[in-house]
């Protein structure tokens, strides 16, 4: 199942930075095929950004433990539901 996130997130970024380039293209946006493949080394970097965010993102989730959470941590303080109005148990 990992695998697929991960075929999954590089395909999600390669396809939305390829639509803004061709967006941009189709448009008029960037006229002349300079300035298209000028546009396009921007698409490419965008694409990659984003996928070296969303596999770290999966890495977070599937990966070892973070290094600064300590063990054990203290649990909050709740309210209990059943105690009187006006007072509340710690």
């Amino acid at each position: 199942m990992l695998a697929f996130y991960v075929i999954a997130m590089i395909a999600i970024c390669w396809h939305f930075s390829y639509g803004i380039w061709l967006f941009a293209a189709k448009w008029g946006i960037t006229p002349g095929e300079r300035a298209r493949k000028r546009f396009g080394y921007v698409c490419v970097a965008l694409g990659i950004g984003l996928a070296v965010m969303g596999l770290a993102s999966i890495w977070a989730f599937v990966g070892g433990k973070y290094p600064n959470a300590p063990e054990n941590p203290t649990p909050a303080i709740s309210l209990s539901a059943t105690s009187s109005p006006g007072h509340f148990e710690v």
